[in-house]
């Protein structure tokens, strides 16, 4: 099931995983025999935009920033062209099963204070 998050156009999205070991302490797994799309750590497989286009950006690695936690940053499109739902989906190893999962995140895109218009008053 994907993890939803609700977002303006032109907004920076911040994506999080946590990779937990069999103990369930915040732990990385060991990439040295693994690669996802050629990266040695979890990874942003791909973005569907709203108009169900793959972006062509991804796969890109996911940053770590402490022990079993990683993120991944970037910037919406602006206009009533980004409103809309988008689909991100990690791939990372998991160091409790040294197995391959993957999770994923809808992103909800909605007009800041109604919607969008090409008439000005």
């Amino acid at each position: 099931m994907a993890q939803i998050m609700n977002y303006s156009p032109g907004s920076r999205v911040t994506l999080y995983l946590e990779t937990i070991d069999a103990t369930g302490i915040l732990a990385d797994a060991d990439y040295t025999s693994h690669t996802i799309d050629g990266y040695h750590g979890p990874t942003i497989h791909r973005l569907i935009l709203p108009n169900f286009q793959i972006d062509g950006y991804y796969p890109q690695p996911m940053t770590r920033f402490d022990a079993g936690i990683y993120y991944y940053q970037f910037v919406l499109p602006v206009g009533a062209a980004s409103l809309g739902s988008f689909f991100a989906d990690i791939d990372f190893l998991d160091p409790a099963t040294d197995t391959m999962r993957h999770h994923a995140f809808q992103i909800l895109v909605s007009a800041p204070y109604g919607l969008y218009s090409i008439s000005t008053r």
